[in-house]
């Protein structure tokens, strides 16, 4: 598998939103999943869950940054690839939050709020880049 580093075509202003959304998200994400697991507590055989729920979160999320960064660069077949690996990920990761306990409509709702802004950074990449070229014609 060849591994293609898109940060370095990806200007400044895009890396910064990106880093922005993924702190702030993922820091809510990670406060939510550790209060909740510290308030319902973990019996010896949930640790295999707590496992699945922190890898597959983190790959998933990855995923997700790889989808935005590779629509940005107009590779839409990869970007196909890692949207549907974030949600097939994802799908794990919300099975191994339901099994210990954690309420899954609010990990949906902060993963859906994770998405929305990556796949709003997206379209509004895509808007300024039609707007610059539009501008430069003119």
């Amino acid at each position: 598998m060849v591994i293609i580093d898109h940060d370095r075509h990806l200007p400044q202003p895009w890396l910064q939103n990106r880093e922005i959304i993924n702190l702030v998200v993922g820091a809510i994400l990670g406060a939510y999943l550790g209060l909740s697991i510290s308030r319902e507590g973990l019996s010896d055989g949930s640790y295999f869950d707590l496992f699945f729920l922190i890898s597959f979160t983190a790959f998933s999320s990855s995923h997700l940054i790889d989808f935005g960064n590779s629509w940005f660069v107009g590779d839409k077949k990869m970007a196909l690839f890692h949207f549907v690996a974030f949600v097939l990920l994802a799908a794990v990761s919300l099975r191994s939050a339901g099994n210990l306990g954690i309420d899954t409509k609010i990990f949906v709702t902060i993963y859906g709020a994770w998405a929305a802004l990556v796949i709003a950074q997206v379209f509004a990449s895509g808007i300024a880049r039609a707007l610059k070229s539009k501008l430069n014609d003119d």
